[in-house]
């Protein structure tokens, strides 16, 4: 969603509007085959993760650029913002490999 607003805030960004939305849908569509597919317990954890993620930290997010920034600063700050969120699911699996590399007893 950051990203799609960021293609709105930038100007002449018309085709990286339809990639992020288009990137957009398909995530919300692999959302909803999730809550069909998944048992109870598992859709509840998911909710409260989408509710927490996508909407709080999206409005917390956009609040902070719209009233600290104007203009073309707004564009750059809103990009590194992005860029940001957008290296963290790289980090994840990084996470568990040092936490494994550490915590493991050496032979």
């Amino acid at each position: 969603m950051l990203w799609v607003y960021y293609a709105c805030v930038k100007s002449n960004a018309l085709l990286l509007l339809i990639i992020n939305f288009i990137g957009c849908v398909v995530e919300i569509g692999y959302i909803l085959m999730s809550f069909i597919y998944a048992p109870r317990s598992v859709k509840l954890l998911t909710a409260r993760a989408i509710a927490f993620l996508s909407i709080a930290m999206f409005e917390l997010t956009l609040a902070r650029a719209l009233l600290l920034s104007y203009g073309h600063r707004r564009t750059i700050i809103l990009g590194w913002i992005c860029a940001s969120y957008l290296r963290l699911p790289f980090f994840a699996p990084l996470s568990i490999m040092d936490f494994m590399l550490f915590s493991c007893p050496s032979s």
